[in-house]
């Protein structure tokens, strides 16, 4: 996971780690601090797939355009109960202050069986009202036989 850019108005002390927490498992962690009250609920995730083909990414034809709250709210792969379970973080409302995700591990029972085997990059960007942008991330999957 690689963050690209952050809206330094809105956004201070962002840390954004990958790592194992243990010898198999691997968890994601991240910090940041909101300086402005976004409280409107005005927040958009636009998600970008694509899967990589020898030594090219190619887009997978999906694509997520959304209100963030409403995205959340919707618990697609269970994001809403991680969210809650190992942060501070709702999705719907941020006053001004600090949160954090710690030691998040996905439960790959919330994905979809169905995901072709292969590697894939989702570039998501998340805008307020579609105009400003909040924040761009990078984000490196592989999906594998269990």
């Amino acid at each position: 996971m690689e963050l690209i850019s952050y809206n330094e108005a809105y956004v201070s002390d962002v840390l954004l780690q990958v790592g194992k927490i243990n010898r198999t498992t691997v968890a994601l962690n991240v910090s940041f601090n909101v300086l402005q009250d976004v409280l409107d609920q005005k927040l958009v995730i636009s998600g970008d797939a694509e899967r990589l083909y020898r030594t090219q990414y190619k887009k997978t034809g999906i694509k997520v355009v959304m209100n963030l709250c409403k995205f959340i709210n919707t618990n697609m792969f269970g994001i809403r109960d991680m969210l809650l379970r190992y942060g501070n973080v709702d999705g719907c409302n941020f006053a001004k202050g600090h949160y954090y995700i710690k030691n998040l591990v996905p439960d790959t029972n919330n994905f979809p069986k169905y995901i072709p085997h292969g590697s894939y990059r989702t570039d998501t960007t998340i805008l307020w009202e579609n105009a400003v942008q909040m924040s761009r991330m990078m984000c490196y999957w592989t999906i594998q036989p269990l």
